[in-house]
Order: C-alpha cells, then structure tokens, then sequence
C-alpha cells in the first residue's frame, strides 16, 4: 500500500468502527467524498424534487470536461462524475443521506 493510500485509510479509519460510521452530519459526508481521492463513491441523497437518488462516481475525472465555468456553489455543493450515466453531477452538501468507499460505509445523522 503505497504512502499516500496509507494515509487516506488512517483518515478513513478515524471516522469509521467495524466499516460503519459513528455518527455523521450531511456536510460530514460531503466532505468524505471530496478526500476520497479519485476512488469510487457510492452515495444516496434526496434531489431537489424530493426523491432519493443513489449515485456511483468518482472525484477527480476531467476527461470529459469542455471548458467554462462552475455554475453551483462549491460551498453548497459536491461536485462529482457519475460512472453510470457519464456525467457530472451536482450533490447538495445537506440532503446527502449516506456514502460508501474504501470498503466502509457512513451513514448521516439528522
């Protein structure tokens, strides 16, 4: 395992107990998938018509940018690739309900 991935396992590992989260807010979460470091995500999260979606994607991917500007709030928003529909996505930072990644899941509690 190299360094680097050693390190982003201790952090990981500082949040989680037996690969479930202790306790976690929404923001908590969002934060979580930003540090992922370009390793898969899976996360459920209420849209803004109120259902939930569940998304697969990673952080990190500019392949398939075009140019131009960011047009969300980076305060307010994750913005990530989603693998299964090949696109980006934006996921508001409060309405994220859980993630998983590096093998532990997390789990946000209102």
């Amino acid at each position: 395992m190299s360094n680097s991935s050693s390190n982003n396992a201790l952090a990981f590992s500082n949040s989680f107990s037996n690969g479930l989260a202790k306790s976690n807010s929404s923001r908590t979460l969002a934060d979580m998938i930003e540090n992922s470091q370009g390793k898969f995500v899976s996360c459920s999260f209420v849209k803004k018509d109120g259902t939930v979606r569940n998304l697969v994607g990673r952080m990190g991917v500019t392949k398939h940018l075009k140019g131009g500007k960011k047009t969300v709030s980076t305060e307010q928003y994750v913005t990530i690739f989603d693998t299964q529909k090949q696109g980006y996505r934006s996921i508001n930072r409060d309405s994220i309900l859980s993630i998983r990644t590096c093998g532990v899941e997390a789990v946000a509690v209102k």
